[in-house]
């Protein structure tokens, strides 16, 4: 396949492809996330972004899935959902309870979620 005009490429992009597929599987077992996990952090191109964001480090990407996992937990995300939209039930440790694509909508419904309404960007 032939590159645009201006392109230009140094890298073996489908080894390096190939690479990054492998670890991301490697990060899904280590995590033990699956493809039919409800949780869309458990998605590969979410835990792909984890691992590019860590420059490749599966053990470092690994740890800033955890970290993610925990802040989520100790930051009520369920009830932030509930309060700020609807259309998703979260369990308490703030992970999807439907199977499917996310259907979430802004929709504050707490009297704190009103008034902050017209201040936050969603």
């Amino acid at each position: 396949d032939e590159l645009p005009d201006g392109v230009d490429v140094d890298v073996d992009v489908s080894a390096s492809a190939s690479e990054d597929l492998q670890a991301v599987a490697k990060l899904s077992e280590e995590l033990g996330a699956s493809r039919t996990d409800v949780e869309p952090l458990a998605d590969s191109m979410t835990l792909l972004r984890f691992y590019l964001h860590r420059d490749r480090a599966l053990a470092a990407a690994a740890e800033m899935y955890r970290e993610t996992i925990s802040w989520r937990r100790s930051f009520k995300l369920q009830q932030v959902m509930a309060d700020y939209g609807t259309g998703e039930d979260y369990s308490v440790n703030g992970t999807r309870l439907s199977l499917g694509p996310w259907h979430w909508r802004w929709q504050p419904s707490s009297p704190a979620a009103r008034v902050v309404a017209p201040y936050v960007f969603f």
